[in-house]
């Protein structure tokens, strides 16, 4: 590791290593249990439903955790049970949004003590890019209307 670390610096790079249990459990079984919750939520008998739905051409392992689409008007979601650096998570989501050209795109975060803390940190750089609230994203999504910014929900 310290050899990889090396050569990693050595060309501006600095190295990112995860961990993940093996085998058994659904690791992103949190984030299914809230889609589900969130469907739920919003009834969307007028949109058309895709659950992790690709981001750009053919090898782009990108995807939306859900996309919402009605006409031509798409609507891309984004779960995130434990918000930890709203920066570092943030970025890539939007240039999802950016890549795949979709209208809006809504971060729906688990309800919890520490992600609204987070959330609160982040301050006016997280409210730039998600003017929306849970109510007018789910009032507007209920009635098959563009919500017309994105939006945070929390679940």
């Amino acid at each position: 590791m310290e050899d990889i670390a090396a050569y990693a610096a050595a060309v501006g790079m600095r190295l990112s290593v995860s961990l993940y249990p093996a085998g058994g459990r659904l690791r992103d079984a949190r984030q299914v249990q809230m889609i589900d919750k969130y469907l739920r939520l919003i009834e969307p008998g007028r949109w058309l439903v895709a659950v992790e739905s690709p981001v750009g051409p053919p090898g782009d392992l990108r995807a939306f955790d859900l996309l919402l689409s009605h006409g031509r008007l798409s609507v891309a979601h984004e779960f995130i049970s434990r918000l930890r650096d709203a920066q570092a998570q943030i970025r890539p989501l939007m240039l999802k949004q950016r890549d795949a050209r979709v209208d809006r795109l809504v971060l729906v975060v688990a309800a919890t003590h520490g992600n609204r803390r987070a959330v609160a940190e982040a301050g006016s750089a997280l409210r730039e890019s998600f003017p929306l609230g849970t109510k007018a994203v789910l009032a507007a999504l209920r009635a098959g209307r563009d919500p017309g910014s994105n939006g945070l929900v929390f679940i």
